[in-house]
């Protein structure tokens, strides 16, 4: 129960970014593939960590004895958990550009680095340079769109 338990949060984490629904169901077609025939379909309870880096899943059953029945043990309870993390956050998906958009300012808007602002980490140097020139062509564009517009 423990290596399905394993097998379905490994393939939980890599839908992590996508939707709850995605998610339950990758764990839940792997961890009915690891099971045995008379534990397919388990309950399963699975937890998406803060931001999406992080997947918990726990599951558990009775289990009927034979020899030890014989004792005044009829059964006993089996717990499985398991936990995966990511390295990185999860990226959002970059929104689609509007069609309309001109295409150097859409070909401008997609050279730009992807950084969502809040994972901690540090932009290099070459990162910085280039987020610095991305925006100074977006803000000349923006200033030539305004002045053709009279404003």
């Amino acid at each position: 129960m423990q290596q399905a338990a394993d097998s379905a949060t490994a393939a939980a984490v890599k839908h992590l970014g996508g939707d709850r629904d995605l998610i339950e169901s990758a764990a839940r077609q792997h961890l009915d593939n690891a099971l045995p025939d008379n534990m397919k379909g388990l309950p399963f309870e699975l937890e998406i960590g803060p931001d999406q880096r992080s997947v918990a899943l726990s599951l558990e059953t009775t289990v009927p004895t034979t020899v030890i029945a014989l004792t005044g043990i009829p059964s006993f309870r089996v717990r499985a958990s398991s936990q995966a993390f990511v390295e990185q956050p999860v990226a959002a998906a970059r929104p689609a550009l509007p069609a309309d958009l001109p295409p150097d300012l859409a070909r401008t808007i997609k050279d730009m680095p992807q950084t969502d602002g809040g994972s901690g980490e540090q932009l290099t140097r070459e990162q910085q340079e280039a987020l610095q020139r991305v925006t100074e062509e977006v803000e000349r564009m923006v200033r030539d769109a305004l002045s053709q517009l009279g404003r």
